[in-house]
């Protein structure tokens, strides 16, 4: 089964409210953490909080290695 974020389904004005949220999921990490979960819609498999409190998700890249790139919150629900 497919998973979506709750950010991903109001970006896409999708009428499903989503399997998870990005920002809760990421509120309950500590600094230096992170938590394995998918976002087929986004692509990324892990979320974390990294030491300067930045959002951050992870990419499979082409090689099979990760990559993290910093998520913005753009809307506040």
């Amino acid at each position: 089964m497919a998973e979506f974020s709750k950010e991903y389904c109001i970006e896409r004005n999708m009428e499903f409210q989503g399997n998870f949220s990005i920002e809760e999921e990421f509120n309950q990490l500590e600094k230096d953490n992170y938590t394995g979960i998918i976002c087929e819609g986004y692509g990324f498999i892990a979320i974390a909080r990294n030491q300067e409190d930045q959002c951050l998700v992870a990419y499979r890249d082409a090689d099979d290695g990760i990559i993290w790139d910093e998520f913005l919150f753009t809307q506040k629900n």
